[in-house]
């Protein structure tokens, strides 16, 4: 069973290939953005070598908890899209499910495949969960 966060009376779909790949593609091009306002002033200063390995470390830490703030990444949230348990989708994961999906990050070219072809990658099989789209709450009674 799946704890955390739980949302009830609303009925989740999952989401496409499209979307999750648009999400994912955002969140590269984001921390890739903050990774290098950070990094290359090292960079420039201290030449490639010796802040390279921080710089693939510290992205590699940033995919792994990037969706640990309820389940969505800042490209989920653009998407209307979150991460949840798969045998409840009411449900957000743990954190350490959110981390555990992402640790396969490293190779991504691999999960891309497995994506394509599953549409659910190797981490959201390990973890139990899966990325769905976030139906728009309707305030009318």
């Amino acid at each position: 069973m799946c704890e955390g966060d739980k949302i009830t009376n609303i009925k989740f779909s999952k989401a496409g290939f499209e979307k999750r790949f648009g999400a994912f593609f955002m969140d590269q091009v984001i921390i890739s953005m903050l990774l290098a306002i950070i990094f290359l002033p090292l960079e420039i200063v201290r030449g490639h070598t010796t802040t390279y390995p921080l710089t693939m470390l510290t992205f590699f830490i940033a995919h792994c908890l990037k969706d640990i703030m309820n389940g969505a990444s800042i490209g989920k949230r653009l998407l209307k899209l979150e991460v949840r348990c798969t045998d409840n989708p009411n449900f957000t994961p743990s954190w350490d499910k959110l981390i555990i999906r992402n640790l396969l990050t490293i190779i991504w070219p691999l999960e891309f495949i497995v994506l394509l072809v599953s549409k659910r990658k190797i981490g959201d099989r390990l973890a139990k969960t899966d990325v769905y789209v976030i139906p728009i709450m309707n305030t009318k009674e």
